[in-house]
């Protein structure tokens, strides 16, 4: 059998009445037999609800779902009846059985059926009553049941190939560039070079003395083995390991922070210590630094400015606020692991590149020395702060290290290792391919921010004519604002404060020799700028699976998660308060024990970790572990088996929701020639093609 166009419909007013009417109906190939019936029914004035559609040979009921094409045997002639639906019996409702049974006699002690055997009211209920009566005792069941495919295609106008192509373009080449300014392993093996090196535990071969590591220094006596040993060892000795793989120019700055003499106003209130007591300030500021000369270290400084190595325009002795600082060394603060710090107080700093650098050697450690007699560090400091730069030639990436230790009011001596690896200019390395790059990302992000935005507002505008003005944008053009903003400060760091406005590596190089030059200002640059690469790639990648909806399955993902978000909203309400309260729990039961709940912020992250999975953060101790078997019970309970799964649920649910609206039947949503046409060629060019190539009869 081939190709049915002619179908012929059969229809009596009553099934005894002997006059029929006919009707010849054009099908195409896709029709199927509910629209047929429809169509009939609508033809002849009758309710297509009451009616079916039946075979002429088989007396055989025609689903509604059925392709014409497929309604029929080989060689069945195509005649279908449009016959009456059998009437079905209503079964009475348990409200009805029940108003109308006898109130008095022996039939009404009789319990029903059900009851009897002690079932369930609602459950007998629902086997008594009628289907429809048996979805309202689910929840949720009967709106499982009544979905429906929705025919979404209301996002397809929107989604064109140059917005797809546009976003895959600009994240390939973001990958590009973010594999350029971060080589693999190469950034990382020369910061650990440096790191390693200035941190490792040793002993000393002379005196036997064993210099801890430098994150297990907790006193002034391990920071003065540290200072007098590892970094004269590894800094000024031509043959260590630091200067035997990296090129150490400029200077080594060695800045030290110290509050104010003890005073009677900073003891606290409480009456403790004794009256008349003296106290020092916990925290190092702008009005609680020291600026009073240090008489002891003038005196052991006589004759030393300048000589071995030493610098000539800086002495030890003298305090120099952070301004003055920042102004002649463009030297930047830091942060140790409690406190921040600014760029003030009294520094000592060494060429690194010296005449005679075993002279600069003994001249260190003899200052070291000299500098513990005349108590440089004391219960009055704060922070020191030991900063350098470095550059490995065999990678071309310099490397600005900063070591802070810092002192607490308690005694104890806590450190922080900085090693930042970075490239100050760009034009000697890479520069031919990376301009290139960007200049093709430049006019992506140009276009996104102007004709792609101009367009995203018109669609906005047809579609919701009555939106005001702030209305307008949406989500995904903030997104595409965002890029731009985001890919503008790249542009302006890399070719402008590490491009064209900076010097090359043999200048860079000759200029820290002169005189010393913080260069944090320019590593924090160039790792701010590689964060924001990061950035515009996952913008992109948000954009371009966003553009990707033009695809049935990425679709439905798409709508499932934003919808589950908005289903899930109501749950954050109560999820934010129990979670920030479990952080304060967590911060009152570790802080005073654990760094990592030194601050509530930390105990947050250190929550935020556990609800991610990694128990491995909480180490308590023998006094804490029935609190903390506690709140790991109840951490799991709520927030996992609750809030997570709860989570998990919602997610599911609006998957079968949004698979069945937007894509129960993919077929019906699959694209046919034309479609193709449409979406992929220029209007113009699109209706050349039409003209050229007459549209077949099963695209019609």
């Amino acid at each position: 059998m081939g190709y049915i166009d002619t179908v012929l419909i059969t229809w009596s007013k009553a099934a005894s009445a002997e006059q029929t009417y006919n009707l010849t109906y054009r099908v195409d190939r896709n029709m199927t037999s509910k629209k047929l019936r429809e169509d009939a029914c609508l033809y002849w004035g009758i309710s297509e609800v009451e009616y079916i559609l039946k075979t002429v040979t088989e007396n055989s009921k025609v689903q509604d779902d059925v392709s014409i094409q497929n309604c029929f045997r080989p060689e069945e002639d195509a005649h279908l009846m449009l016959v009456h639906k059998t009437p079905t019996k209503e079964r009475p409702t348990e409200e009805e059985l029940k108003a109308i049974r006898p109130k008095t006699g022996v039939k009404a002690r009789k319990q029903p059926k059900g009851q009897a055997g002690g079932e369930d009211k609602p459950a007998a209920a629902a086997q008594s009553a009628d289907f429809a009566k048996q979805l309202d005792v689910v929840p949720g069941f009967k709106e499982f049941m009544l979905q429906r495919d929705q025919d979404v295609r209301g996002h397809l106008p929107r989604l064109k190939l140059h917005s797809i192509c546009v976003f895959f373009i600009l994240a390939v080449a973001t990958v590009m560039i973010i594999f350029y300014i971060r080589e693999p392993n190469t950034e990382y093996i020369c910061h650990m070079g440096v790191r390693i090196a200035l941190t490792a535990p040793r002993t000393n071969p002379v005196t036997g003395s064993t210099i801890p590591d430098f994150k297990d220094i907790r006193s002034f006596q391990d920071t003065w083995l540290w200072l007098s040993n590892t970094v004269p060892e590894e800094l000024l000795k031509p043959d260590s390991r630091l200067r035997s793989n990296n090129y150490l120019p400029g200077w080594l700055e060695l800045r030290m922070q110290q509050v104010a003499p003890p005073s009677a106003r900073t003891c606290g209130t409480t009456g403790l210590p004794a009256p008349g007591a003296l106290c020092s300030a916990d925290r190092y500021d702008s009005k609680t630094a020291n600026r009073l000369n240090l008489e002891l270290v003038e005196e052991l400084w006589v004759n030393r400015s300048g000589v071995d190595g030493r610098s000539a325009s800086i002495d030890p002795w003298k305090y120099m606020p952070g301004t003055e600082s920042t102004r002649l060394m463009r030297t930047l603060g830091g942060s140790g692991p409690f406190s921040s710090f600014d760029a003030s107080g009294y520094a000592v700093m060494y060429n690194l590149q010296p005449p005679n650098l075993t002279a600069t050697y003994e001249a260190f450690i003899d200052d070291m020395w000299s500098l513990r007699r005349a108590h440089w560090l004391n219960t009055e400091t704060r922070s020191l702060q030991l900063k350098f730069a470095a550059f490995n030639g065999n990678h071309d990436v310099w490397l600005a290290s900063t070591f802070t230790l810092e002192m607490t009011p308690s005694g104890v001596v806590f450190t922080r290792a900085r090693v930042n690896a970075y490239r100050p200019m760009f034009m000697d390395w890479h520069w031919r391919m990376m301009l290139i790059i960007d200049a093709v990302r430049l006019g992506l992000v140009l276009y996104v921010c102007t004709w792609h935005l101009y367009r995203n507002i018109q669609y906005n505008m047809k579609e919701r004519p009555n939106l005001r003005f702030y209305r307008i944008l949406c989500w995904r053009d903030y997104v595409d604002l965002l890029l731009g903003c985001v890919f503008v400060y790249i542009f302006t760091v890399r070719y402008f404060m590490l491009g064209a406005l900076s010097k090359n590596t043999a200048e860079f190089a000759q200029d820290l020799g002169n005189s010393f030059s913080s260069v944090q200002r320019e590593a924090d640059a160039y790792r701010g700028h590689s964060i924001a690469e990061a950035t515009v790639l996952g913008l992109a990648l948000v954009r371009f699976i966003y553009v990707c909806r033009v695809n049935r399955h990425v679709f439905i993902i798409w709508e499932t998660l934003f919808d589950s978000l908005r289903s899930y909203g109501g749950f954050v309400l109560i999820f934010w308060p129990i979670f920030l309260a479990f952080v304060t729990l967590a911060h009152a039961l570790w802080g005073t024990d654990a760094l990592q709940n030194k601050t509530w912020w930390d105990s947050f992250t250190l929550v935020l970790m556990m609800l991610c999975g990694d128990w491995t953060v909480i180490r308590p101790t023998a006094e804490q572990k029935p609190a903390t078997m506690a709140f790991m019970v109840g951490f799991w309970f709520i927030m996992m088996l609750l809030f997570v799964n709860t989570w998990v649920a919602v997610v599911v649910h609006t998957y079968q929701k949004t698979r069945v609206a937007a894509g129960f039947d993919p077929k019906t949503y699959a694209w046919r020639g034309d479609d193709w046409v449409r979406w992929l060629l220029w209007s113009p060019l699109a209706r050349v093609w039409r003209w050229l190539r007459p549209r077949r009869h099963d695209e019609a």
